[in-house]
């Protein structure tokens, strides 16, 4: 569910208009050219709820820490429109502070690097990533 809220988050701030169109959610399509892909790895362990505050009741886990990266794809041969579509991604990733994403309150979603150049495909479409440590409730 993770990447579903942040991926209609994203959608919502402008980057990308679609899921599965120019969105996509744990794979990136060799089509469109212009792409953003979202992928979860390894997170940290989820917090219990020890004391039932917090969390919905009856919930085994207070909040959970998945970490996601932003994969961003452009046309052959262009290194700023896709570096732009990565700036803009963390600054959105950035403004996620205390709110509900999609029904799931998140507490935060931090860059833990900057975007990065990534490679150049095999047809030369420039790729930038960008990694972040999310912290929200369980969804």
């Amino acid at each position: 569910m993770t990447l579903v809220e942040l991926g209609t988050y994203l959608i919502s701030q402008g980057i990308g208009t679609t899921l599965d169109v120019d969105v996509f959610l744990g794979k990136m399509p060799a089509t469109p050219d212009v792409a953003v892909a979202l992928f979860e790895y390894g997170s940290l362990p989820a917090q219990p709820n020890l004391s039932g505050g917090g969390a919905s009741p009856g919930t085994l886990i207070r909040y959970e820490f998945p970490r996601i990266q932003i994969l961003v794809r452009g046309v052959k041969d262009d290194y700023s429109g896709p570096w732009t579509v990565a700036k803009n991604a963390r600054k959105a990733m950035l403004a996620i502070q205390n709110q509900t994403l999609s029904g799931t309150y998140y507490i935060s979603a931090l860059p833990e690097n900057g975007p990065f150049f990534l490679r150049r495909d095999t047809n030369d479409r420039v790729e930038f990533a960008a990694n972040y440590q999310v912290e929200k409730a369980e969804s």
